[in-house]
């Protein structure tokens, strides 16, 4: 059977003012029509996805991991898909928190566990153990029955994503514009000399940190130093068709696929990563997402209907302007490769490197 798709039926189908990413992964038994695959990214693939009150997720504060590590703060993944939780060390509580990631989902996190060790850890977080069933114990330890059995990820912890700190600071500033959009350059970079496409760059994918001595007057106790790249496991090779990815960040021929029901059998090249990288760009320079407070489905209908390109003229500064216009092409064959990003002007001339 084959189902058409329109904005309408969009309408009916997501979720207002509720960010996930769609899933793709394939499973046993017969292929899924995409409304199929589409309603079933929908449903959670983690039992505490349910538990949405902060409370359920307190009341796991201090149960013992594997015997390794005592839970702190937790919550849902923005995906819905798994659940993350801060922690330390059961035995070393003087040792750097780290960040445990829980799920159902054993294959998406080998596969994550596989794709963080291909990349580098300057770029990218570090990923720590890989435990592939989790049991708890400790004062609180009965009260994580929804996490018994599942996966989990430990990961070096940053000071949030970097969508948290565009929240609460605003647009970046030069040269903390400039350095941060260099390393984004840089993660692509590495990604696709591996001859991988992430599919799901975007802000709350890239880890903050902070250098605490010194300061500056937006942060008085701590400089931004670096971002570093997280939630790869939706990172896939070239050529192949997308996992995960989050629809205000895809890019238009992947829209179109979609409402032509056809998007998981589309070969995902290097310039879907491209365009992500231009609407991040973009967000960074002006504080807010393009698409704000768009459903995801008016983000498609704006890219659709927007045959001329996007408006950047927010953007101030006119070579990163340029970089963005760029790889926001609605051809994506016309859109430059990351090295030729890397080449751009904004950021080689002499003036525009920090």
């Amino acid at each position: 059977m084959v189902f058409q798709f329109s904005l309408f039926s969009l309408v009916s189908t997501l979720s207002y003012g509720f960010a996930w990413a769609w899933v793709l992964r394939p499973g046993p038994g017969p292929a899924l029509t995409n409304r199929e695959v589409f309603s079933a990214a929908r449903i959670p693939t983690n039992l505490l996805s349910e538990r949405k009150s902060e409370n359920e997720y307190r009341v796991m504060q201090g149960s013992v991991v594997n015997d390794q590590y005592v839970l702190d703060e937790g919550s849902i993944s923005p995906s819905g898909k798994s659940s993350i939780f801060t922690a330390h060390e059961k035995d070393n509580p003087t040792a750097e928190p780290v960040v445990i990631k829980f799920s159902q989902d054993n294959e998406a996190l080998e596969q994550e566990l596989v794709n963080f060790d291909a990349l580098n850890d300057d770029l990218f977080v570090e990923a720590h153990t890989y435990m592939e069933e989790c049991y708890f114990d400790g004062q609180n330890g009965l009260n994580c029955e929804p996490l018994h059995g599942n996966a989990a990820l430990v990961m070096e912890k940053g000071a949030g994503d970097l969508k948290q700190y565009l929240n609460k600071y605003g647009a970046l500033q030069e040269p903390e514009l400039r350095n941060i959009a260099w390393t984004a350059v840089q993660c692509l970079r590495d990604m696709h000399s591996k001859q991988m496409v992430w599919t799901d760059l975007k802000s709350q994918n890239l880890v903050v940190f902070f250098e605490e001595q010194g300061g500056s007057a937006r942060h008085p106790q701590n400089t931004l130093t670096t971002v570093k790249g997280i939630d790869v496991e939706s990172a896939v090779p070239h050529g192949s068709t997308p996992l995960d990815y989050t629809p205000r960040q895809s890019p238009p021929e992947l829209a179109i696929r979609f409402l032509q029901g056809k998007a998981s059998q589309m070969p995902v090249d290097y310039h879907f990563d491209i365009w992500s990288l231009g609407v991040l760009l973009h967000e960074m320079a002006t504080g807010k997402h393009y698409f704000e407070g768009q459903k995801d489905h008016e983000a498609i209908a704006t890219q659709l209907k927007n045959t001329g390109g996007l408006n950047i003229q927010e953007v101030a500064d006119i070579q990163l302007r340029d970089v963005i216009h760029r790889c926001l092409h609605l051809d994506p064959s016309q859109r430059p490769t990351i090295e030729q990003v890397a080449q751009h002007s904004y950021f080689t001339q002499p003036q525009h490197v920090q």
